[in-house]
């Protein structure tokens, strides 16, 4: 005499869920974890930077080395040179 087929504990629960609701669940579930991976990792390249920029603005550099001046005639031209180059500045840029 064969066996009785096994009978599942839940058969009704089974057929009552919706596929296109299970997909469409873990469809938002996806799409929450990306974008909640995206923005982490637009945060993380935010810090990086602001890192990079705090060291930068906080090293210390060292100056460049300054050419000694020869003569009082070359200190004068450089005195002068600067003062028409900050002058193109002011009236040509504003």
């Amino acid at each position: 005499m064969p066996s009785p087929p096994p009978t599942q504990p839940h058969s009704l629960e089974i057929k009552d869920v919706n596929p296109v609701e299970t997909d469409s669940e873990q469809n938002k579930h996806a799409y929450s974890v990306a974008l909640a991976s995206a923005v982490a990792a637009e945060a993380a390249a935010v810090a990086a930077q602001a890192a990079a920029e705090v060291v930068r603005l906080t090293a210390v550099t060292t100056p460049a080395p300054k050419m000694p001046v020869s003569s009082r005639e070359e200190l004068a031209a450089t005195k002068i040179q600067t003062a028409f180059r900050g002058y193109l500045v002011i009236h040509l840029h504003l």
